[in-house]
């Protein structure tokens, strides 16, 4: 996918700039690696954990604590058991 032309001083976008822009970001698309699986639904990509990795490491879940719309919660996240 070529690059977008980048944007200097005043300037009236058209419609090709912009449906360029949105077939780059549709073009984007995570990637599996080590430990992660990309599963495509109707709703677009899933990510997950590839069980099947599980032997290369492990994972450890961490959890992180956040705030979600103003009031504290946690987010686990899963990584490598050595980390």
């Amino acid at each position: 996918m070529p690059r977008l032309n980048k944007i200097i001083g005043k300037v009236a976008l058209g419609s090709k700039w912009f449906s360029n822009l949105v077939d780059r970001v549709e073009e984007i698309k995570p990637l599996a690696g080590d430990g992660i699986k990309l599963e495509q639904t109707s709703d677009g990509i899933t990510i997950g954990i590839d069980s099947g990795s599980q032997g290369k490491g492990g994972f450890q879940i961490y959890e992180i604590n956040v705030c979600i719309n103003g009031k504290p919660s946690t987010l686990d996240l899963y990584g490598p058991e050595d980390q």
